[in-house]
């Protein structure tokens, strides 16, 4: 029975909102799947390894928390946001590792692929959501009046409520439009079977959440299907040639399915990249219908003119501009060496305190938590990388879903906050839970042999 629901709980675990913007579901949810693995005995089943991984995050989240509180009485700072963002952390913690010993318990060996295939589930799922919310206004009026609860005086409220841009139940559209990538990027590892229907279906859905939700996605889709697809190239070639050398008639091997997978999915995307662009180009009552949304924000990056142009915000945006601004005003450090080092200890976001004219997590961090508290945090996060690339050859599949998760949301954070996010830690832990897990079945089979 709890097999069952475990796809549910891990939905509500990574998009648990602040109900009516006040009550924090996170916290709930996670003491719920907490008190489901006690019940349960599920923590006998997790190995060593994730355990220590689980303790390794949660010793680090109540350092910061306790640095940050007792430099903010040092600094005189009144802003309790890092404290209570990182004791959050704990808490989140704390409810993955519970989700992760309840998946082990329940499916043993299948344990780890069977998590990131949910993960990816509830991303594609996420992304109905956003396509239902921008199609369906009664379900975005759900979701901002009796879910989110988000106040008329707010900065996205007028986006929101008018569904120009949408976020689902998440609180950062650039942050949404960067995850759901993830909706096409791990598409090879999850849909077996060569269904075309479904596969485009997965394709679209994340297309049109990420264009309703911002134009970060797009330049992550870029990133993952150009390195993905040069990978499958530089591999296929030398597979030929080493099946050329080692054959008598000099036949070459023949494709794995699974590179047929990745080049095949790379390839569509690509292509329904363009065909979504040459849609919102040349159908003008299409056009009318997003004009004022998200969707025509980010058409007009990629496809600006002199004869189409979009005015979002008040404003003109072209793929020129967002990069200017995010080399030339993003990046910056700290103007004493004293505040490079410890930080400031608030959030940056007040200006009665001191304000930060920044949005990206490194900056933030960097400027907030000083940089020995954030080169550890990112030393670690970084490490989870080395180890999928370590282990890509004993365990392919989780290898290479935990290493794209974890690698999209540190890109995500260079242009917005987004590393240490209630959504966004608890993908990017359940991945790594979920591979540590994984790397605990490679010992024991390794033994065996």
């Amino acid at each position: 029975m709890i097999a069952k629901c475990l796809c549910i709980l891990m939905f509500l675990l990574i998009y648990s909102p602040k109900i009516a913007g006040v009550y924090d579901s996170l916290a709930f949810f996670s003491f719920v799947i907490v008190l489901l693995a006690l019940i349960t005995n599920s923590y006998k089943s997790l190995g060593v390894l994730p355990i220590k991984r689980i303790t390794i995050y949660i010793i680090l989240f109540f350092t910061i928390a306790l640095y940050v509180t007792l430099l903010r009485s040092v600094r005189g700072i009144t802003d309790t946001y890092q404290t209570l963002r990182f004791l959050r952390c704990v808490i989140n913690t704390a409810g993955v590792g519970a989700l992760v010993a309840l998946y082990v318990k329940n499916y043993e060996s299948h344990a780890s692929e069977k998590i990131l295939r949910d993960i990816w589930l509830c991303i594609v799922f996420h992304g109905a959501l956003i396509v239902l919310m921008f199609l369906i206004p009664p379900v975005n009026e759900f979701v901002v009046f009796h879910i989110r609860r988000i106040e008329p005086t707010g900065w996205q409220y007028q986006s929101m409520i008018q569904g120009s841009r949408i976020s689902g139940l998440t609180s950062s559209w650039d942050a949404t439009s960067g995850i759901q990538v993830l909706g096409i990027v791990l598409m090879p590892a999850f849909i077996e079977k060569n269904n075309i229907f479904l596969k485009a279906l997965v394709v679209l859905i994340s297309l049109f959440s990420m264009a309703l939700s911002g134009a970060t996605g797009f330049v992550v889709l870029a990133f993952h299907s150009t390195v993905i697809l040069l990978l499958w190239v530089n591999k296929n070639k030398e597979k030929k040639r080493s099946a050329v050398l080692k054959s008598n008639i000099g036949r070459t091997k023949k494709l794995t399915f699974s590179q047929i997978k990745k080049s095949f999915v790379s390839i569509m995307g690509i292509t329904v990249i363009v065909t979504f662009f040459v849609v919102i180009k040349i159908l003008p009552n299409f056009t009318e219908r997003v004009e004022n949304t998200s969707i025509a924000r980010t058409a007009n990056m990629f496809l600006s003119n002199t004869g189409y142009e979009i005015q979002y915000n008040n404003r003109t945006n072209t793929t020129a501009e967002s990069t200017v601004r995010t080399i030339i005003n993003m990046y910056f450090i700290p103007n004493s060496v004293d505040n490079f080092i410890y930080g400031k200890g608030g959030s940056g976001r007040r200006r009665d305190e001191y304000y930060i004219p920044a949005d990206n997590g490194i900056v933030l961090n960097l400027h907030n938590l000083g940089f020995i508290m954030t080169i550890i945090m990112y030393i670690i996060v970084l490490q989870e990388l080395f180890v999928a690339f370590k282990y890509r050859i004993s365990m392919p599949k989780v290898a290479f879903t935990t290493g794209i998760i974890v690698l999209t949301i540190i890109m995500i954070d260079a242009k917005v906050q987004y590393l240490m996010a209630r959504n966004a830690l608890s993908i990017m832990l359940l991945a790594v839970f979920a591979m540590w897990q994984g790397i605990r079945e490679v010992k024991i089979n390794n033994a065996k042999i």
